[in-house]
């Protein structure tokens, strides 16, 4: 590269670069934390993964049904029965038919 190339790439920070050190450590420990847990409990592992992304979701679709609504005024209530019925279906249903599917 150039020096005119290298003037105008941003630099960061040493404190950019020791919270972006903390962030990939952290995100390597979690994956690889997720790995064991399914070469241990790959059923288990799957049920859990599965009813935290189907809470979640649900939760994400409930909140853009609210923004998308006719009424723009009416306050986020948030439907626990529904978020919480989403996640035994992924965590019953979907985790394990899901494991001996694929």
């Amino acid at each position: 590269a150039t020096t005119e190339e290298q003037e105008q790439q941003p630099k960061l920070s040493s404190s950019s670069l020791s919270r972006l050190g903390l962030l990939t450590t952290t995100m390597s420990f979690m994956g690889n934390s997720y790995a064991t847990s399914l070469q241990q409990y790959p059923i288990l592992t799957k049920s859990i993964t599965a009813c935290l992304i189907f809470g979640l979701s649900d939760y994400l679709a409930q909140k853009v049904e609210t923004k998308s609504s006719e009424e723009k005024k009416k306050a986020f209530i948030f439907n626990i029965r529904r978020a919480v019925a989403s996640s035994i279906v992924g965590l019953c249903y979907f985790g394990p038919v899901s494991h001996y599917w694929y």
